[in-house]
């Protein structure tokens, strides 16, 4: 590689395009062959990309040149995140700078009630935490006596507190809890957030207190 003229694309941007490019494959059921046509097909002056260089870059294992990376680039600029929860474990393990988060993974029953309305009845169900790079990947099912919703999201701990960001996969509804314990249970408070894209305003819903609970190992 040429060292006075660095590449446009550095590593990391290309394995974000080749993400995004494998995702769209395994998404549309396709092959490199339909990927390659439908590169060309918005390329500008339709310019043809070859299979066997559409390949490699999907490999990672031959450098490409720049000028077949930008028209990658430029069809994969629209497509969704294949993976928006590892982009957003990894900024909020960055941002809060947790670097003690692997030991918090396992299984655990979740419990979050109204601290404003003890009366109202809580939520509570299974939560799975698993390790990941610098952060935990969170899924978790909540019920009530009459209805349950399932979650995902992400958890980060500096080793003293934790950061938990949840949002309901069917609404999109965001629930976000500051935590603190210790290995075998977390307790502390949080919001939930709901957009509604008929009302004026954003709608919380009052405070809510968070448990979570290891359970035990058979």
């Amino acid at each position: 590689m040429d060292q006075e003229h660095p590449p446009a694309f550095d590593e990391t941007t290309r394995a974000l395009i080749r993400q995004k490019l494998l995702h769209y494959m395994r998404r549309h059921r396709i092959g490199v062959p339909a990927l390659a046509k439908r590169v060309t097909d918005v390329a500008p002056r339709k310019q043809e990309i070859p299979i066997k260089t559409l390949q490699r870059f999907l490999t990672g294992h031959i450098w490409t040149i720049d000028s077949y990376v930008s028209l990658f680039q430029r069809f994969a600029e629209n497509l969704p995140d294949p993976d928006p929860i590892g982009s957003l474990g990894k900024a909020m393990a960055g941002f809060y700078r947790a670097t003690d988060s692997q030991h918090l993974a396992g299984e655990y029953t979740l419990t979050i009630g109204y601290a404003t309305d003890p009366q109202r009845v809580p939520f509570a169900g299974p939560m799975t935490v698993t390790p990941d790079d610098g952060f935990c990947r969170v899924v978790a099912r909540l019920e009530t006596t009459l209805n349950y919703f399932f979650n995902e999201g992400v958890l980060v701990s500096d080793g003293k507190s934790a950061v938990l960001s949840l949002r309901d996969k069917m609404t999109n509804a965001p629930k976000h809890f500051f935590l603190k314990g210790n290995t075998e249970s977390h307790s502390g408070n949080g919001v939930i957030v709901k957009f509604d894209p008929h009302a004026e305003d954003v709608v919380t819903v009052p405070d809510f207190d968070f448990m979570m609970t290891r359970m035990e190992r058979q």
